[in-house]
């Protein structure tokens, strides 16, 4: 018996008997590390929303203190040029007055253009922070998703050059937006897998077109999937969600030929 480097998953010599239980046990170990990395998506997203919220308050603030503070001087001197003026240059005051108002309209104006436009560009740059960070994430679970690839491929080519009594066979369905049954989760879904048995423990995945944007929404409608269960010529899916777009699906089913297995770990009859 050999592990794979980044997971430690089991890959089962040429001289080794393959066990469901091998399959079982990588299988929940790729599927606790995409949920860890789901789980550090959402956090990542959360702290910078929380940033983001934090920054436009400051912001807000500043502003209006900005205003208040303008406004409070307008008043005071309004208020000290009409203590020193008289009766008889009343109308000359009172335009001195509308100049100064229309100047500080204009200051005003100015100062607000000046923080729209601070706002704007610590917008485009927390925007920039929070693409790139983006960027990193989805290459992140690129890269995850060809070594789980990779090594689930290791582990099929393992099992086609043992001499051991067992075969595998493909099957393929899809899940359609129409069929899931429920109000509320769980949501399930019958669909008809010509070939498959109820006691078959089929390894599942999702089929990928090779279309960013399609691979996306299916990869995100995959993670709303927690329960596949198998019967004779069909599969109950089950779903936290329902997913808002169709999900091909590919089953790899292990099977004894002839029932020819006595007990797990013990040699076939001839």
């Amino acid at each position: 018996m050999k592990y794979t480097p980044n997971l430690n998953l089991k890959k089962p010599d040429v001289t080794d008997y393959v066990r469901i239980g091998d399959l079982n046990d990588n299988m929940d170990i790729l599927d606790q590390e995409v949920q860890d990395i789901r789980g550090t998506i959402d956090q990542e997203v959360q702290n910078i929303q929380g940033i983001i919220d934090q920054e436009v308050q400051s912001i807000r603030d500043l502003i209006d203190q900005e205003v208040e503070d303008i406004r409070g001087i307008i008043d005071q001197k309004i208020q000290e040029i009409h203590g020193i003026i008289d009766q008889e240059i009343q109308d000359i005051i009172d335009q001195k007055v509308q100049d100064i108002q229309d100047t500080i309209d204009q200051k005003i104006q100015d100062i607000r253009g000046i923080i729209d436009q601070e706002v704007q560009d610590i917008r485009d740059i927390i925007n920039q922070e929070i693409q790139s960070i983006q960027g990193i994430i989805d290459q992140k679970v690129q890269d995850i998703r060809g070594i789980i690839d990779q090594e689930v491929g290791e582990i099929w080519d393992i099992i086609d050059d043992l001499e051991s009594p067992v075969y595998h066979t493909t099957l393929t369905v899809t899940l359609d937006t129409d069929s899931w049954t429920g109000t509320e989760a769980p949501f399930a879904q019958i669909q008809e897998v010509s070939g498959i048995f109820a006691t078959d423990v089929p390894i599942v995945d999702v089929v990928l077109s090779g279309d960013w944007e399609v691979d996306q929404a299916r990869l995100e409608a995959w993670g709303h999937i927690y329960r596949i269960v198998t019967s004779d010529d069909s599969i109950t899916v089950y779903a936290r969600e329902k997913p808002n777009v169709a999900l091909p699906l590919q089953l790899k089913a292990v099977r004894e030929i002839d029932n020819l297995l006595v007990e797990e770990g013990e040699p076939l009859d001839d």
